[in-house]
């Protein structure tokens, strides 16, 4: 038996918050879920914050991990301890809460007990919501009220300023050649604006942000972020707007991808898949020349994710999962593409240094590009089916 790191009531926090705090902590060990409707517990198995098995008396593996989403009432228990439990699921963590979440939302998952509210099921093409309970209310400074309909930012804009949703619902929108594509809606505890948002430079805003109900928004003390930021070593703020300049290309794809264009051949041209060994798990790699192009294989075709250049970053770290590389994506690499290792313990180490507010904020980073891949996808099997008729 391992020590019981956190426990609680299901009334207080849902299991969505719950693998989120595990995955964010980067816990090892067995969560255990009890609902007075079952007589065994569920389980989901953790490894470095990520979800690698579960089980119910009815389910196995992913299967298991969405029934769990509809066991509203009961207790939670996760212990720390070692884990044999072989990797069966290779999901990233946003990507399985998110998807739990669109389940319980559309009706297709069993609730036990007493029935939720009631709710018009969620439409299938309406964008992904983003949302997280948390909020630091530390580096709040001020607060401002926007009214349902009202413009927070313009696409191309310049803006400094980044906010956290306190309360309400806003849609986060790209201008196409075929109109306004609403890549997702955000909700209370998403932030509003980037990391380059408070590096005091000119920041073009990447997007037009829209309150689809009335909102309240926190302003978040960009002086204090940025001089927490300046000081991090130069390989974690390498990595961080590395980050930021990957969902910058996820959302250029997936905008192209709804137009009905696919660059994926043009991208891979005179690139040659890089082994897989290269990139295991928990290793990191900084481009020093070169450059690569993201891709992904799915059941509709193969969809291109992004290009990465000189001062990006491939592989991964224990304290995030944006569901790309090694296991959701291949990496193609140009024939000069030379890299450097990057001490993965050590940024690791002073990432848990970081305030609550910027680990927030990273992680938000990572959400997004893990959403907006989906929806990319959503577009490409959308196109072959078009195509097929």
């Amino acid at each position: 038996m391992g020590k019981v790191a956190l426990a609680g009531s299901l009334g207080f926090l849902s299991l969505g918050d719950i693998l989120q705090l595990i995955g964010s902590s980067g816990g090892s060990g067995m969560l255990r879920i009890f609902s007075p409707y079952v007589h065994e517990p569920g389980c989901i198995y953790f490894s470095k914050g990520n979800i690698i098995d579960a089980h119910t008396t009815t389910a196995k593996g992913l299967k298991a991990v969405y029934a769990l989403f509809g066991w509203l009432e009961g207790e939670y228990e996760f212990q720390e301890r070692p884990v044999s439990t072989n990797k069966i699921i290779t999901a990233n963590r946003m990507e399985i809460i998110l998807e739990g979440l669109r389940l319980i939302d559309e009706g297709k998952t069993k609730i036990l007990g007493p029935p939720p509210i009631e709710k018009n099921a969620a439409d299938s093409t309406a964008p992904p919501f983003i949302r997280r309970h948390f909020i630091d209310y530390t580096c709040v400074v001020d607060e401002e009220l926007y009214a349902a309909g009202e413009r927070v930012t313009q696409e191309k804009r310049h803006g400094n300023w980044i906010w956290v949703v306190l309360e309400g619902t806003l849609d986060i929108i790209k201008s196409t050649p075929k109109g306004q594509l609403t890549i997702s809606r955000v909700g209370p505890g998403a932030f509003i604006g980037s990391v380059t948002s408070f590096l005091f430079q000119e920041n073009t805003r990447k997007a037009t942000v829209m309150a689809t109900t009335d909102v309240q928004l926190g302003v978040l003390d960009a002086q204090r972020m940025s001089k927490e930021f300046a000081i991090l070593n130069p390989d974690l703020r390498g990595y961080i707007l590395s980050l930021d300049r990957r969902l910058n290309q996820v959302t250029t794809a997936c905008v192209d991808y709804y137009t009905g264009i696919d660059n994926l051949t043009k991208a891979i041209r005179g690139k040659e898949p890089m082994p897989t060994q290269g990139l295991k798990e928990g290793r990191l790699l900084r481009i020093e020349k070169g450059h690569a192009a993201l891709v992904r294989k799915t059941e509709y075709g193969t969809l291109f994710i992004a290009h990465l250049g000189e001062g990006d970053y491939l592989g991964t770290v224990p304290f995030l999962d944006i569901g790309h590389e090694p296991h959701q994506a291949s990496v193609f690499a140009s024939g000069d593409m030379k890299t450097a290792d990057i001490d993965v313990r050590s940024i690791g180490e002073e990432y848990e240094d970081l305030s609550l507010t910027f680990k927030n904020l990273i992680e938000n980073v990572a959400v997004n590009i893990s959403v907006t891949t989906n929806v990319a996808g959503n577009f490409l099997k959308r196109n072959l089916l078009k195509s097929n008729k």
